[in-house]
């Protein structure tokens, strides 16, 4: 077991799942997942839990569809995590997300979860692991997908976690890759 203060602090950034169109009057923030989702939910939540990838600290967007994509993925949790929703990972841009990891790095050094949206998830990626030598697409194919699940690292010497400094750990998605 490593020494505290020497382990890789753990990064996961989730998509929401897959969300039904809007109705007619219904805010963008409000649309909830379809079935479409909820069942990419439960599988990458059933991959999650397969892996033992287990967040100590979830910061979520208060979108409806991403806290329906927590509410399944924290069922295959084996412990509760701290639990944060955070209204800018709707309102703001990937700078947001890159700041609220770092400063979550540099404040509790644990593994975060990160639920949000695309393009942010997407711009993100590509920002935390820019020095990696493997393309992103190569990664992430095509986009990032619904309900799909980055899982990367930053070592201690790397923090706070930021920009260029992730390694790749694995894509979990509900497709079949």
């Amino acid at each position: 077991m490593s020494e505290t203060g020497t382990a890789p602090f753990t990064i996961f950034l989730v998509r929401h799942a897959n969300a039904a169109w809007p109705q007619p009057g219904m805010l963008d923030f409000d649309r909830k997942l379809d079935e479409r989702g909820r069942a990419e939910a439960h599988t990458v939540a059933d991959r999650m839990a397969a892996r033992s990838f287990q967040p100590d600290h979830v910061i979520c967007s208060p979108a409806a569809r991403c806290v329906e994509t927590l509410d399944i993925l924290k069922d295959r949790f084996d412990r509760d995590p701290g639990i944060r929703f955070e209204e800018r990972l709707y309102t703001d841009g990937s700078d947001t997300y890159l700041e609220l990891i770092a400063a979550h790095a540099a404040n509790a050094p644990a593994s975060v979860m990160i639920i949000g949206h695309n393009p942010m998830m997407e711009e993100t990626s590509h920002a935390l692991l820019a020095n990696m030598g493997e393309s992103l697409e190569t990664i992430l194919g095509y986009d990032f997908p619904t309900a799909g699940l980055l899982a990367l690292e930053s070592l201690p010497e790397d923090r706070p976690a930021i920009a260029g400094h992730g390694r790749f750990i694995e894509l979990l998605s509900p497709r079949e890759r």
